[in-house]
């Protein structure tokens, strides 16, 4: 058995700031897998201030394990360059005002204060260097936790190189696969072992093949854990007490019904709200389609807040505090002022209905809605802890949907739908379908802003891909078909140019006959596609499902794809799981197969008929701006809230 509380103090005892810091959900469902498999080595790479190392290594010496740290603490190696744009110059200030020897320093006098010096070994190498050390002594271990440098190029070198160094039935943790540059090693992974558990922020996968029964059993354990730790973890933070004093001896059942009744009378005192809504990335600026879709709601609902853990702004390498982009957002929103609050689970609220995005939100609000007997309504999108036949996805979602406070899910996309009536999640008059995605409202002015055509006035033909990379090949995004297209039609078009959007490179896959054809952009701001896409022609997404991770698949269109579409660029696309229900297609859209041959020839017969793709790319920008608009996506969710508010006004 473990002891979550004595992790969890051990965690607490080092403090977490920008360079990291994990959470004691991941610790405890590390710790709780080694009792369970009996593991006793431990590599852990990124070790820092040692947030997680130090516990686990804890938790592991009292079984006689040994644990090794990984950690060059050289400001160097701590750059990261795989970031966002609008924070990566920030973070890696930080990093350079950093005192490496002094963490170095830090880390062995921790290590001494917890009395780990004769089971724990901290190397000051890079992952690259040490792995050396671990093949010249024949060194292999049960768990290997990477943390390190979160580049992609540095995180897929991590991931191969200590697979090897992996027992069999041994566990693989990868922290930050919601990042976009830890993705395609989190891919890589689950290629050559088997996912057993995947949180909002990490994976887990074990070095073995295992009946679906055990697997499922690892995966409610993680699941228990996770629960048991976020609830440690909500009693731990401040919050206002409640002071009961009653003369009696021996009742413990009137002492209950006391403070009962007294939480019943705070509650009845406290400000009625018409909506809740909780979450974790909001108000951050780079979840632009959150700050749309609730800033809305404030707007709406007069007696409504927002709670937020800001949890998600690790995601974005946030360096503010919570409080901090809260002002900042108040500042530019007169109307959220004084309606955004942070989280505190253990405080009592009373509203008529709560509200949150994504599977993981709802799940992991699930008991303080019912604590405090708040009806709720929650959007499913892909992705958020959703995945199609995973057991630890389907876990949560029984959860959630089993409450008696759930009331109603939106739900964006068919396959969605359809799985939820299959499963018998909840029962169909529970469902709510709005097509498509909440959109910034600064992707649907550019409604007549000009364009510039091929064939009308532009000589050249510009085909783009734009997507986020996952994969180190981007076969997920259909990359790879991309570049066969391409080099075909340049073989017979000289007035085609090809753009690349995302975090691909020349070094990814080949480029021959391309090299003085196709450009590559990076990662760019919503801002600078808008300009980007004005002489834009075409857009070629070929996505293939369930690549990245089992059950993961992307909405239709994409939202890079829908984007391109609201700035005039004509979207050829695939639709595997037939998903389009709003474009119509040879009018708004081209739905293509996945094929080069055939892709090939449709756009040769576009390139000899511009007037044809010039009439796709008009006629996709005026049914975009109608799929998209405030009426399509806003209005019907408002009114879908409305309604359940005013069926519960005799609540209050």
């Amino acid at each position: 058995m473990i002891n979550l509380q004595e992790l969890n103090r051990l965690a607490n005892s080092i403090p977490v700031d920008v360079g990291g810091g994990s959470a004691i959900e991941k610790i405890g469902v590390m710790a709780a897998l080694a009792d369970r498999l009996s593991l006793r080595t431990f590599i852990e790479i990124g070790v820092y201030r040692g947030r997680s190392f130090f516990p686990i290594a804890f938790f592991l010496s009292r079984r006689e394990g040994y644990s090794y740290g990984i950690d060059p603490y050289t400001r160097f190696d701590a750059q990261e360059y795989d970031l966002p744009e609008a924070v990566v110059d920030a973070v890696n200030k930080f990093f350079e005002e950093t005192d490496y020897d002094a963490l170095y320093t830090d880390a062995l006098r921790r290590r001494d204060d917890f009395r780990l010096s004769q089971s724990t070994e901290i190397i000051r190498q890079t992952s690259q260097r040490a792995i050396e050390y671990f093949r010249d002594q024949c060194i292999t271990v049960d768990i290997v936790h990477i943390d390190g440098n979160h580049d992609t190029k540095f995180v897929m070198q991590d991931v191969e190189l200590y697979i090897s160094l992996l027992n069999p039935g041994g566990l693989l943790i990868i922290d930050d696969t919601n990042w976009d540059s830890v993705k395609p090693a989190l891919a890589y992974a689950e290629q050559r072992l088997t996912l057993i558990y995947r949180a909002d922020t990490y994976a887990v996968l074990i070095k073995a093949h295992l009946e679906d029964s055990r697997k499922n059993e690892l995966s409610k354990l993680c699941s228990t854990i996770e629960r048991e730790a976020l609830r440690l973890k909500d009693n731990n933070e401040p919050s206002s007490k409640v002071s009961v004093s009653i003369i009696t001896y021996n009742q413990e059942a009137q002492a209950r019904l006391a403070i009962k009744a007294r939480w019943k009378e705070w509650r009845r005192r406290l400000r009625p709200f018409e909506l809740v809504i909780a979450d974790d990335a909001y108000p951050h600026p780079q979840s632009a389609f959150r700050l749309e879709e609730y800033d809305a709601y404030l707007k709406h609902f007069k007696k409504s807040v927002v709670y937020t853990t800001g949890r998600a702004f690790t995601f974005f390498r946030e360096i503010r505090s919570v409080t901090d982009v809260i002002r900042a957002h108040e500042s530019d929103h007169r109307g959220a002022s004084g309606r955004i609050t942070i989280l505190d689970r253990n405080e009592p609220v009373r509203s008529r209905l709560a509200y949150s995005i994504f599977a993981g939100n709802a799940w992991e609000n699930i008991e303080y809605f019912e604590r405090n007997h708040l009806p709720f309504v929650f959007t499913l999108y892909p992705g958020g802890s959703f995945y199609i036949n995973d057991t630890a996805s389907d876990e949560r979602l029984r959860r959630v949907f089993g409450s008696k406070m759930f009331r109603r899910v939106i739900v964006t996309q068919k396959i969605t739908r359809d799985y939820l009536l299959e499963k018998n999640f909840c029962p169909p008059d529970k469902i709510e379908f709005i097509y498509g995605v909440v959109t910034p409202r600064i992707n649907l002015d550019g409604a007549t802003r000009e364009h510039s055509y091929f064939g009308f006035g532009k000589t050249t033909l510009d085909i783009c891909f734009t997507a986020h990379k996952y994969t180190p090949d981007g076969h997920d995004k259909g990359y790879d078909l991309f570049l066969e297209v391409a080099r075909r039609l340049a073989a017979t078009l000289p007035e085609c140019r090809f753009h690349v959007v995302g975090g691909f490179n020349a070094e990814d896959l080949p480029i021959d006959g391309l090299e003085d054809r196709i450009t590559f952009h990076g990662g760019q701001t919503q801002e600078w596609l808008s300009r980007f896409y004005q002489d834009k022609d075409i857009i070629l997404l070929c996505n293939v499902p369930f690549v990245i991770a089992p059950g993961a698949f992307d909405g239709f269109p994409t939202g890079c794809g829908s984007d391109a579409m609201l700035n005039g660029v004509a979207l050829f696309c695939t639709d595997p799981l037939k998903l389009n229900l709003e474009f119509e297609v040879e009018r708004d859209l081209v739905i293509v197969p996945h094929d080069a041959d055939v892709i090939v020839e449709r756009l040769m017969w576009y390139r000899n008929n511009p007037a044809a793709l010039r009439n796709i790319a008009e006629a996709g920008k005026k049914r975009a701006l109608e799929v998209y608009s405030f009426e399509s996506q806003i209005k019907p969710r408002i009114d879908i809230l409305k309604r359940e508010i005013g069926r519960l006004r005799s609540w209050l």
